[in-house]
């Protein structure tokens, strides 16, 4: 039985948690931007954060992947091939920011938007082509800050029979799940939630 989520606690030391907080703080932090939605429209009362992108030759990225592979191969059997843009997503979530409930991948965008008929086609096929026909089929996160320096933020889950779960918070916690899956993460009340998101790619469903 395959299971929509899963998650590991993967021991990383603390200090190389903090190596990887000071890495991305000192590289990044001045690339952070405002977070989007689709089509890079900004909607502060579906999604409030602040995001940038590692560059694809960073370290960072590389370590990721084993665990990917791992997760994929004890439960998702999932045709994969890279990471999204070859690189991670460095993810802020200050006071009072979040992201509402969404999906990073559906029916309309694992198609070629051409054969949709929708409002937004352009969009879609702007990631169609980019993705050259691959999709997201596996999204991840990866937990940077301890539970006790944030409150709120928890990254919570819809399974198929619309019943909400919530992912453990404790760092260096990496969380998988079908990119299809519903998910959110809910308002910071205080501190900072640092985290790396990512999704690994896949031929388009058939």
């Amino acid at each position: 039985m395959a299971y929509q989520s899963l998650w590991y606690d993967t021991k990383i030391p603390d200090e190389f948690i903090t190596l990887i907080i000071e890495h991305c703080d000192t590289n990044y932090t001045s690339r952070l931007e405002e977070a989007t939605l689709r089509g890079n429209r900004t909607n502060k009362k579906r999604r409030d954060s602040q995001v940038t992108f590692l560059d694809s030759a960073d370290w960072v990225n590389g370590f990721v992947m084993q665990y990917a592979m791992l997760a994929n191969q004890e439960n998702f059997r999932y045709d994969l091939t890279n990471l999204e843009a070859y690189s991670l997503q460095y993810t802020s979530y200050a006071s009072g920011e979040h992201y509402g409930w969404h999906t990073d991948m559906d029916i309309f965008t694992s198609r070629k938007p051409e054969l949709t008929g929708l409002p937004g086609t352009h969009d879609l096929q702007e990631e169609w082509v980019c993705n050259n026909e691959k999709i997201r089929k596996l999204s991840f996160s990866l937990q940077l800050s301890d539970e006790t320096d944030y409150e709120g933020g928890e990254l919570q889950l819809m399974d198929n029979d619309d019943k909400m779960y919530q992912a453990p918070k404790q760092k260096g916690l990496i969380i998988f799940f079908d990119s299809r899956a519903r998910h959110r993460v809910r308002r910071v009340r205080s501190g900072c939630r640092k985290s790396l998101v990512g999704w690994v790619l896949g031929p388009r469903w058939r």
